[in-house]
């Protein structure tokens, strides 16, 4: 061949190659342009398909990245947009309401960290992405992080908009500024009466508040305000369901899926309604729809999961959520609800690991972290689980569910100045917020300092917060210190102040009963109770008024009658049945549970006690064991009745049968002194010296009294003894 002749051959080359790499890209053109008109039409199956064939020839294309970013967010297919999203931060970094949805996405996976580094770094470049400010102040997890987004929050250019406000409202939260954040939140409304996110961050607070009905006028504004694919929608037809508005939020969730039938998050709802309903099968069903639209949806396992936990599949759910965690290695995703299902497995060790690695992988999983902590103190391991609330309370001092976890493992340490000290320093952070307050007069009173918790109550009370608790608290010190008159005008004050509440009349009838007038007490807690029957403490409270009143020749046939006016009342028998047992009038007792069981069959509770009134008053041991296996089948996750059927085994000599029901009550309340006794009783029957000395220890030591205490203490020193 000639020197012209490969000449003309290489020219040919490059021209071919020229005219394959324009057809390519005009092909890729064409491709994009098809799928540009198939996302603006809503079908996103379409546009997905399209834009998955310009990625597959080329996957750096910023375009084809950020719209299947946006099909698979739309859809509320989050774990599917997030690897879109991340490729576009690497090929696009300057795509800033891109990186906006991944901050939004981050913080919403429960990673508040890289969530507010994400926004932090976005309005360091632009503060035109005013979002970005909701979504760091959002992300705040740490006094550190508190300094720096008040310092960026100061320095905001524009504060006239509702974004700013809503921002705003975040900080004053963290600081426990409630009113300051509501009318934040109201400010935003009043700037951007258009705004979705301001009315559902209102609507948000409010259900915070549990003010439902303001809440639900304000999300549903919102959701009219939404696009059709968007999770305010989902979030006021959850509140719906969740305050038993469940035909009205069904209606609104199949409308939605009627509108956008590829929307997950609408049929998720409809999940959800049923699980609250309890139709499982409806469930199971809706659950099965999802699948067949997106077989791996990760957020649908998780609700089946739910659904057979619901049903006692516990073994069920254990196969499925470890198997999910190798699906979906790295996630952490199935970790709390496997820590579920292993705890009502008995298996408390492996649900511990669970939620340690749920915390581990996402430390903004606060339900895992307070699951954990109660955990490890039912495990009788209370000093990590008081550190880990501490540090949490450090964090976010507002969180208050993490307080009564603190309170409740320092408790369990008999170190409650702890909790005292830990509170303390909240206050100094959150002065303005009254619960704190009441909490640290709580605890003084505890602490025995009653001087300091009244004045603790009466700066709670000056910062308007809840008045019925701070006042029922102030009305125990007076009786305590033998102010009558004082906590009678202090109840009296209250019953005007908040005639429709019961609270009142319950103190009113602790103060008639601390002067003996048993009868007033009598008529107090009968108001209380028309107005809410579903208190124990007012049942307690009427059996004290009955055995105040024993040497009262007609004191039965008063029973009785309360008794005939309210012949479905649970509660009201128990107090009967308290009254005649400790009056040791036993026959009368049980006529009252056998007359009771006649009309509620069901009623478990009721089976159990009488049980033990057949075994311990009434000797009757056959049908004593009859009755408490009957409640045991019908609650069988109840381990206070699997302690008494375990008792009555272990009297009737069936130590082996009674092993597994008792052990099963003491390791779910091991800091319950007569379980414990029980448990170490069978255990010294069967030779386990070690186990029976280690829990009649427990029982012994204990400061709470019981009927079995001496017996306790005379087998722990055979036992001791070597007898």
């Amino acid at each position: 061949m000639t020197n012209a002749g490969i000449s003309r051959l290489a020219l040919g080359l490059v021209v071919g190659a020229l005219l394959v790499g324009c057809s390519a890209e005009s092909r890729r053109a064409r491709t994009l342009e098809r799928a540009g008109e198939y996302f603006r039409s809503g079908d996103y199956e379409k546009a997905r398909i399209e834009y998955q064939n310009v990625l597959h020839g080329d996957p750096e294309n910023v375009s084809a990245n950020e719209q299947m970013a946006i099909i698979w967010l739309d859809r509320g297919a989050p774990l599917r947009a997030l690897s879109y999203l991340s490729k576009v931060k690497a090929i696009s970094p300057g795509n800033l309401k891109l990186r906006l949805k991944l901050a939004e996405l981050m913080l919403a996976m429960g990673h508040p960290n890289d969530a507010f580094k994400e926004a932090r770094m976005i309005l360091e470049r632009s503060a035109g992405v005013e979002d970005a400010l909701v979504v760091l102040t959002e992300s705040v997890r740490s006094p550190e992080d508190f300094k720096t987004a008040e310092q960026i929050w100061q320095k905001f250019p524009d504060q006239r908009t509702a974004s700013y406000q809503i921002a705003t409202a975040n900080l004053s939260v963290i600081r426990g500024d409630l009113p300051e954040a509501k009318s934040a939140l109201q400010r935003a409304v009043a700037m951007d009466p258009k705004s979705p996110a301001a009315r559902a961050a209102l609507g948000g607070f409010l259900a915070g508040q549990n003010m439902i009905q303001e809440a639900l006028t304000e999300l549903k504004l919102a959701a009219g305000l939404s696009p059709i694919r968007s999770l305010i929608r989902v979030k006021y037809i959850d509140l719906l369901t969740q305050t038993g508005s469940v035909e009205e939020a069904e209606n609104a969730a199949v409308e939605l899926t009627r509108k956008a039938a590829d929307y997950l998050p609408a049929y998720r709802a409809l999940v959800r309604s049923a699980l609250v309903q309890k139709k499982y099968d409806e469930a199971e069903s809706r659950i099965q729809e999802i699948f067949k639209r997106h077989q791996s949806d990760y957020e649908t396992r998780l609700l089946q999961a739910r659904l057979w936990l619901s049903q006692g599949k516990t073994k069920q759910v254990i196969g499925d959520l470890e198997k999910f965690g190798r699906d979906f290695p790295g996630l952490g995703l199935e970790k709390q609800l496997l820590a579920i299902a292993y705890d009502q497995a008995k298996e408390r060790d492996k649900a511990v690991v669970a939620l340690q690695e749920a915390v581990m992988r996402n430390p903004d999983n606060i339900d895992a972290q307070l699951h954990l902590a109660r955990l490890l103190v039912q495990g009788g391991d209370p000093q990590p689980a008081a550190a880990s609330m501490a540090q949490l309370i450090n964090n976010r001092p507002s969180l208050m569910p993490a307080y009564s976890v603190l309170i409740e493992a320092t408790r369990a340490m008999d170190k409650l100045d702890q909790a005292a000290a830990v509170i303390a320093s909240s206050i100094k952070k959150l002065p303005n917020n009254p619960q704190l307050h009441y909490m640290l007069g709580v605890l003084a009173v505890q602490l025995q300092k009653p001087a300091e918790a009244r004045l603790i109550f009466e700066r709670a009370l000056a910062l308007k917060g809840d008045y019925l608790a701070i006042s029922a608290e102030l009305v125990a010190l007076d009786l305590n210190e033998g102010k009558t008159d004082s906590a009678r005008g202090r109840a009296k004050e209250m019953i005007a102040k908040t005639p429709d509440s019961a609270v009142p009349w319950f103190l009113m009838a602790r103060t008639q009963g601390a002067t003996q007038n048993w009868d007033e007490a009598e008529a107090s807690i009968l108001n209380g109770l028309e107005l809410d029957s579903k208190q124990a403490a007012f049942y307690r409270l009427l059996s004290d008024s009955f055995l105040g009143r024993k040497d009262d020749p007609n004191i039965v046939a008063k029973v009785d009658a309360i008794l005939a006016k309210r012949p479905a009342d649970e509660l009201a028998h128990l107090a009967a049945t308290r009254f005649y047992n400790q009056t040791k009038n036993f026959t009368k007792a049980r006529d009252v549970y056998v007359k009771f069981l006649e009309s509620k069959p069901e009623a478990a509770v009721m089976m159990n006690n009488l049980a033990a009134l057949y075994d311990e008053s009434l000797g009757e041991p056959a049908l004593a064991l009859e009755w408490a296996r009957k409640a045991r089948n019908l609650q069988p996750t109840v381990s206070a009745f699997a302690d008494t059927l375990g008792w009555i085994l272990y009297r009737q000599k069936a130590y082996q049968e009674a092993l597994p029901f008792l052990e099963e009550a003491a390791k779910a309340m091991p800091n319950v002194p007569e379980i414990q006794y029980h448990f170490g009783a069978v255990q010294r029957s069967l030779g386990n010296k070690e186990s029976a000395i280690k829990a009649l220890k427990i029982a012994t030591e204990s400061t709470t009294e019981f009927s079995g205490k001496e017996d306790a203490k005379r087998q722990l020193a055979a036992l001791e003894q070597g007898l």
